[in-house]
């Protein structure tokens, strides 16, 4: 890729001389007035910007402190190119952001290494950048998968496990309702004995999927291993978790599951068990006693709420 350097000075004869000697080797954008110049740094995005000093409007290191405190040309190199030569000068133009300082007049082999080495530093510097980007989203990957069950894309039982243990001391804490629904698919065996796996494993999607659709945006669903699956109900007492246990049972049982040309009807079973402001129940005693009226729901005939 061709590199541009943008050249911004008041004098269309020192352009055209930095043109004639930059042209060879990059694409040359110019501009003579600041705010034009920072229109096309915002636009354009050169790749390294040559800047003077003296400028009617805004002088160079107003500018080269504007270019540095935005986003979008923060990362742009600013080299300074002015007869301004004082070492007051200089430390100035430095203080203000800029990557390098010449002065006029300057031998052009060493305008061009200079400008070699920036555009370098820059692209090193862009690759990191990328580099840092691209670990940062693997690791939210990694977090995200180590988090979600790989099926169904729900919460897996870890962090079921971890998200009730909050929620029970929350609870305790403030003294609120919290609710635990344990939800079982009654006869999944027969649906992969009858359709294979694939297609069981295709109907535990789309059942993990109404589920959600059922369910409150603040209630949390996970898969607890199998066709089962578990909701955490914050702030909610037992009566209101049976409620939407039955809307749940409704939901999945009224609308058969359509995979592969297959029209598979479910039922479930459900177990409700929850704690009120003043219990000392944990979360592994909530989850059990849970289970516990799931398995009753299953004794009792399948297909019906237990709490």
């Amino acid at each position: 890729m061709r590199h541009s350097i943008l050249v911004v000075d008041d004098s269309g004869f020192n352009i055209k001389v930095l043109e004639k000697e930059l042209e060879e080797h990059y694409e040359v954008l110019s501009a003579t007035d600041p705010m034009e110049a920072l229109r096309i740094a915002f636009e354009k995005k050169p790749s390294l910007i040559l800047l003077d000093v003296m400028m009617p409007k805004m002088n160079g290191y107003e500018l080269c402190k504007v270019l540095k405190g935005s986003k979008k040309t923060s990362n742009i190199p600013v080299v300074f190119l002015t007869s301004k030569g004082e070492v007051e000068d200089k430390v100035t133009g430095l203080q203000m952001g800029g990557d390098d300082y010449i002065t006029k007049p300057y031998e052009v082999s060493e305008l061009l290494a200079r400008i070699r080495v920036h555009i370098r530093l820059k692209e090193t510097q862009d690759q990191l950048k990328q580099l840092l980007e691209e670990k940062t989203r693997l690791i939210e990957q990694l977090e995200n998968l180590s988090l979600h069950d790989g099926l169904t894309g729900v919460y897996n039982r870890r962090f079921l496990e971890e998200y009730l243990e909050r929620s029970v001391e929350e609870c305790k804490r403030y003294e609120l309702a919290l609710s635990v629904i344990m939800v079982d698919i009654d006869h999944f065996k027969d649906v992969n004995d009858t359709y294979g796996h694939q297609v069981g494993d295709a109907v535990l999607k789309k059942f993990a999927k109404r589920l959600g659709e059922n369910i409150r945006r603040t209630d949390m669903l996970a898969r607890y291993g199998g066709e089962e699956f578990t909701i955490v109900l914050r702030n909610t007492d037992v009566e209101g978790a049976v409620v939407l246990a039955e809307k749940l049972r409704t939901a999945v049982q009224e609308k058969p599951f359509e995979v592969d040309g297959h029209s598979i009807s479910l039922m479930i079973s459900l177990g409700v068990a929850g704690m009120k402001p003043g219990d000392y129940m944990d979360a592994a005693q909530l989850l059990r006693e849970a289970d516990i009226l799931l398995y009753r729901a299953k004794d009792a005939g399948r297909n019906r709420v237990e709490y």
